[in-house]
């Protein structure tokens, strides 16, 4: 797996895709990682909520090196 390199163009281009839950997303302990196209992202929840690994989410912004989704 890649991991993503600093690009501002990623915080365009990456809104509305699809991604893949590959460790539990969890706010409260500042965890969670999506792989999204390929390359590895550190993850948290829009909402707060928990995500589960193996679940679908969509990406709703990008927050620095940080994906910000929802289910």
């Amino acid at each position: 797996t890649r991991v993503r390199s600093s690009a501002a163009s990623d915080v365009y281009k990456d809104s509305g895709k699809t991604a893949l839950v590959i460790k539990k997303v969890c706010n409260a302990s500042n965890e969670g990682r999506v792989t999204l196209d390929g390359v590895d992202w550190a993850a948290r929840s829009d909402d707060g909520a928990d995500i589960e690994e193996g679940e679908m989410v969509t990406v709703k912004r990008v927050d620095g090196a940080k994906l910000i989704v929802a289910r």
